[in-house]
């Protein structure tokens, strides 16, 4: 039930991809190369946080007696450690074949990323909303998005390998997620909750897109970027 009803919700938000900023300018091909850094980036920071994330949360539910969610966190740690090293490649590519694409986290995803762990701090359930979207939205719009990104913006397609290993990798855990998240979740009246976490989650990503594709005065740009890797420890 929980998990239909926020799959419906995502593709929701899919079915109008013009409404997120960083689509709609690859859209009309006005996404830049320094765009592109900003938003990979952007990225990096919370793929870096993602071990961080899953950990804190299997803490909480192994701490509120929900076993079965806290070894579901468990197994995902180990999945996601190393893909920050995708995004390393691909800002290193950027920058050596766009010059002056140096990039800066967007401060939208910090604070993304401190409403979910304030989420997760709420109830460890909710991380499953946010996990659920990002792997669902890499899988249904990542394709098309990267096609445009090279075809119309001139993004170096060996700079996407962050996007693209995703894709191959979330197809089957992107359907898994919203079946699984029943089997977690028992309890019906968690749904609206969960719902709000989900909408929240997906406005604060379109906010650090907006950030992303904004226009930067020459002044403030060509800062380099200074790659975030949170420590994270499994035990």
């Amino acid at each position: 039930m929980i998990g239909r009803a926020l799959r419906i919700d995502i593709e929701r938000y899919i079915s109008k991809p013009e409404a997120n900023s960083l689509f709609a300018t690859t859209k009309d091909g006005r996404l830049t190369p320094e765009m592109m850094a900003r938003y990979l980036a952007s990225l990096h920071f919370m793929i870096c946080l993602t071990p961080v994330h899953l950990v804190r949360a299997r803490d909480a539910a192994r701490a509120r007696g929900l076993d079965e969610l806290a070894d579901h966190f468990d197994k995902k740690v180990g999945e996601e450690v190393g893909h920050e090293a995708w995004s390393e490649s691909d800002l290193r590519t950027l920058r050596a074949k766009r010059a002056g694409a140096s990039g800066d986290v967007a401060p939208g995803a910090r604070e993304l990323a401190a409403y979910i762990e304030s989420a997760i701090d709420d109830h460890p359930a909710y991380y499953l909303a946010y996990a659920a979207f990002a792997e669902f939205i890499t899988v249904m719009v990542g394709p098309t998005w990267v096609e445009m990104l090279v075809q119309r913006c001139g993004i170096p397609l060996e700079a996407l390998t962050v996007i693209t290993n995703h894709i191959e990798l979330d197809g089957a855990h992107a359907e898994e997620g919203f079946e699984l998240m029943d089997d977690l979740i028992t309890d019906p009246a968690m749904l609206p909750a969960m719902r709000k976490i989900l909408a929240e989650c997906m406005a604060r990503y379109d906010n650090y897109c907006a950030e992303c594709t904004a226009v930067v005065p020459a002044a403030e740009s060509g800062t380099t970027l200074v790659v975030e890797a949170p420590s994270v420890s499994a035990a």
